[in-house]
């Protein structure tokens, strides 16, 4: 089948790499991956991508809006990519928000994560994470959650890791209006 991309986005570390994470998939929605490739030259060259996350890992599909975060922090996970990932609509409920990190400049990534596990993104059918790493190495990740068994709200919901991804602790950041129509981040 044919292959098509999209959802693209980039992201530079200290060293002025730039990296470019994106879905490349079959316009039959049967096969596909996040990808992330990389740029020595600001962006003139690139490298072949490196595949990040199969579409087959799991029957949610979790290769929608792959957003990319670097850490730049200088700390302990100083350089370490997050590419944060989500379920795609037409995917198996309950959908999902995913995580896999590189911690040798995209070369390889570890296994993926689940990390609205305490807070489910649930009902929501496009809650798409969005990564970034505060100024101390924290990474954060927000999403959007509509959970009735934890909340009769929508809630907009913000994760913080302290130890590169391996855990996170949740924060609600607000809750939405009741019938809100809000169906995507």
């Amino acid at each position: 089948s044919k292959f098509t991309g999209g959802d693209v986005s980039l992201a530079f570390n200290n060293a002025g790499t730039v990296f470019l994470s994106y879905i490349a998939h079959s316009t039959t929605a049967d096969s596909g991956y996040v990808m992330v490739a990389k740029s020595l030259d600001g962006g003139a060259t690139w490298g072949s991508g490196v595949k990040v996350t199969s579409a087959l890992e799991s029957t949610d599909i979790p290769i929608d809006r792959p957003w990319i975060a670097i850490d730049n922090s200088g700390g302990t996970y100083n350089g370490r990519l997050y590419v944060v990932s989500k379920s795609i609509s037409a995917g198996t409920m309950p959908h999902h928000i995913w995580m896999k990190s590189s911690a040798d400049n995209g070369l390889t990534w570890s296994n993926r994560k689940l990390v609205d596990d305490s807070i489910p993104s649930n009902l929501v059918t496009n809650a798409m994470g969005v990564p970034t790493v505060g100024a101390d190495g924290s990474l954060y990740i927000a999403y959007v959650s509509y959970n009735p068994s934890q909340s009769p709200y929508a809630r907009a919901i913000c994760l913080k890791s302290t130890d590169g991804g391996n855990s996170f602790i949740p924060h609600i950041i607000g809750n939405s209006a009741v019938n809100s129509p809000i169906t995507d981040t």
